[in-house]
């Protein structure tokens, strides 16, 4: 018997693989970010997306590296003020008085403003690496502003 007798053969487009997370069916759609960091790129996306009718039993996540900055901007949240704290705990601790010690930690906020001007002029976003040398730039405020 032939084949068209029992079944319509054609040729359609589909997903050439469907896959399944959390018992659910996952299409995923991928893109890069060229010419603007990551963020900015998906704040753009989500809004382009917010205006999207979605058929009943669909929605979009955002998920890949953008969840991996989110997870590490979080991070940072959290690390960079226990940094700046244990920066001026150490300078208290050198001098034994808290006067000495935030005297010398205002040079931080003079260096933080500098490096973000630094990434303005450069035309760099604020992103986890600079967060980091934000951290390492609070160092040597404070270690020349002890000099």
């Amino acid at each position: 018997m032939p084949l068209r007798r029992v079944a319509d053969v054609g040729q359609r487009s589909a997903p050439s693989l469907v896959s399944h997370f959390n018992a659910e069916r996952r299409l995923q759609v991928g893109f890069n970010a060229r010419d603007s960091d990551l963020g900015t790129v998906v704040v753009r996306a989500q809004r382009r997306a917010a205006g999207l009718a979605l058929p009943p039993g669909y929605r979009v996540e955002w998920g890949g590296q953008y969840q991996t900055l989110r997870a590490a901007s979080r991070r940072l949240a959290l690390i960079i003020p226990a940094a700046l704290g244990l920066i001026f705990a150490m300078l208290a601790l050198a001098f034994r008085l808290a006067r000495p010690a935030a005297i010398i930690f205002t040079n931080v906020p003079f260096a933080c403003v500098g490096g973000m001007i630094a990434l303005w002029l450069r035309g760099m976003p604020v992103s986890i690496s600079a967060g980091i040398g934000f951290i390492a730039l609070s160092g040597v405020a404070v270690s020349t502003g002890w000099c």
